[in-house]
């Protein structure tokens, strides 16, 4: 019989493997050895410590198009990330090749993150002093990860 303190955790049975601790230099030797990690990757692992710090928050959405004059929304891969300065950006891209980037949003300049849009499902803006950018995600899930995450990183509240 044993007798425990509500904090402490009841033994394992024998058949069950205690979970292996995984230290942070460890993930940083792990992903050195599969690909060459850059010094903006090591800063983000040391900075935060999770795959998230590796690999930014990514994905494709639909884009409101500048110009007025188009009706049809434009489809762009957009990436939370942030610089080696820890300044947050919102970066989007034609596709996933990231060979040039179509435009970049500081999030320090984000005055606030606004869901709906016309009766499309899914969207939400991000309003800066010099513009709206209208962005439209696939499902509901991608939405709220979206939207939490870009107010997380900026300075305002989602409204």
């Amino acid at each position: 019989l044993f007798l425990l303190s509500p904090l402490t955790p009841p033994p394992l049975p024998h058949s069950v493997s205690k979970p292996e601790t995984v230290t942070r230099a460890a993930c940083v030797m792990e992903l050195s050895e599969e690909e060459p990690v850059s010094p903006r990757e090591k800063h983000r692992v040391e900075r935060y410590g999770d795959d998230f710090a590796v690999k930014p928050f990514q994905g494709y959405v639909n884009k409101e198009p500048r110009n007025p004059d188009k009706t049809k929304w434009e489809r762009r891969w957009i990436v939370l990330e942030p610089d080696v300065a820890d300044r947050w950006f919102l970066v989007y891209y034609s596709d996933d090749k990231k060979h040039t980037a179509k435009g970049k949003i500081a999030l320090a300049s984000v005055t606030a993150v606004r869901p709906n849009y016309k009766e499309r499902p899914h969207c939400f803006g991000v309003v800066t002093p010099k513009r709206t950018y209208w962005f439209q995600a696939d499902d509901e899930v991608a939405y709220s990860k979206w939207t939490i995450s870009i107010k997380a990183r900026s300075p305002v509240q989602l409204l």
